[in-house]
Parts: structure tokens; sequence; C-alpha cells
């Protein structure tokens, strides 16, 4: 039995992202891991626990940039890393945020069932 605390499977991933705080924009090269409740990001940068946040993350393949908008909370810094819990979601970015995990991560989750009743929404 696993000692996992998460509600959602993280999934690795190479995507990019921008990390916003107090109106501020950093440029993380790359989102180490992804899930429905939050993500860790490469970025040199010390922030407080409990700072408020906005991760941005480019959707691919689309004639104008789309983003999926997901705010949230740092919780860890260190290493190079930044980790952010997502607050609530809203449906639009809701389901961006399930399609990129499904289709365009590293290991994508293979169905949508992997998602379960713990939806995070607004």
């Amino acid at each position: 039995m696993t000692n996992e605390r998460r509600r959602f499977p993280r999934i690795p991933t190479k995507i990019g992202a921008e990390l916003i705080v107090e109106g501020k924009t950093y440029q993380a090269d790359r989102i180490y891991d992804l899930s429905m409740g939050g993500c860790r990001l490469t970025l040199d940068e010390t922030f407080d626990s409990d700072t408020e946040c906005r991760v941005l993350i480019a959707l691919k393949e689309t004639p104008e940039t789309l983003h999926v908008h997901l705010a949230g909370d740092i919780v860890r810094c260190g290493y190079n890393e930044v980790s952010v819990e997502f607050g609530k979601i809203d449906p639009k970015n809701l389901i961006n945020l399930q399609n990129l995990l499904v289709y365009d991560c590293e290991e994508p989750v293979g169905t949508e069932d992997e998602f379960g009743d713990n939806r995070n929404t607004a």
C-alpha cells in the first residue's frame, strides 16, 4: 500500500508556463509535474509559502495562443523548483487542464476516469 496523500495523479511534463506573483511574471521553462490539484515548476526564484499566484500554461496547436489560467498558492520553494497548489478552477479552464493532462503530457492519464469525482471546480 502506498503512502500517497495527493488526491490527483501527478503527470510528468516538458511544458513551459508562466508564474505570476504580485503582478510580476516569471517564465518557467518546464512544469516537472502537473495534476488537477497543482504543479511543480522549474524556477530559480524564492517566494514565501502561502503566497497567492497564477499559473498560465499555453495550449499547443491553436490558431490563437490560448492559455489555461490557474489561480493558487505557492506551497513550497527550493532547489530551482516552485510548487503550487491550485484553488478552485472555473469550468473552461478545468476542461482545458483535463485535456492537457490526457493528451499533451509525457505520460498522459489514460482515461478521464482516473480524475475521479474529486473535481476542483469553481
